[in-house]
């Protein structure tokens, strides 16, 4: 059995100590952020967006960026996405979207950047735990970008994003220690 599991490539999960290196991206790519919106004033959603839009264009770091939107990607402006970086869907579209007259539609693939549950904030809080922890299971580091679409949603899901984001001591198991997180 051991043999087997060697050659499908090993225990999983697994805590990996090697993974691949991010290249940061270039000065450039912040240039429009810098630059701001002149005298006319912007919403720090339409300035946020535009941000994360270059830095997951970037050709090196972009692919390591994993935006999770629980829900109203077009409120935030984020549907601009749905052509390019798609929604992750493992199966692929597999139906006809009721938007796809629509320039912005949904698109779904396989390869798709975004992970976009709908109104499931344990299911999208568990995607930003596993994104952020790929580094570990698969080598792969990504970064899990998580857009609350109201101070509702940090409500419920503050302590699971702070338990994502306690790191244990070198040698310890991966569990809390008794009587919970320090």
């Amino acid at each position: 059995m051991m043999e087997r599991r060697a050659q499908l490539g090993g225990s999983v999960p697994e805590r990996r100590s090697k993974h691949q290196e991010i290249a940061l991206p270039e000065a450039k790519t912040y240039e429009v952020a810098k630059r701001g919106s002149g005298k006319q004033q912007a919403a720090t959603t339409m300035a946020f967006v535009r941000l994360l839009k270059d830095l997951m264009r970037d050709k090196n770091f972009g692919k390591h960026i994993a935006p999770i939107i629980p829900d109203e990607a077009r409120t935030f402006g984020m549907d601009a996405f749905f052509p390019t970086a798609k929604i992750y869907n493992p199966k692929g579209q597999n139906y006809l979207s009721v938007d796809r007259d629509l320039v912005l539609a949904y698109k779904e693939s396989a390869q798709g950047q975004l992970i976009h549950p709908g109104i499931n904030e344990a299911g999208a809080v568990a995607a930003f735990t596993a994104a952020g922890t790929a580094y570990a299971t698969h080598g792969v580091p990504l970064i899990p970008v998580y857009v609350f679409y109201s101070m509702f949603g940090f409500q419920r899901t503050g302590d699971a994003f702070w338990a994502a984001g306690t790191r244990w001591p070198a040698g310890s198991s991966s569990a809390p220690p008794p009587g919970g997180p320090p």
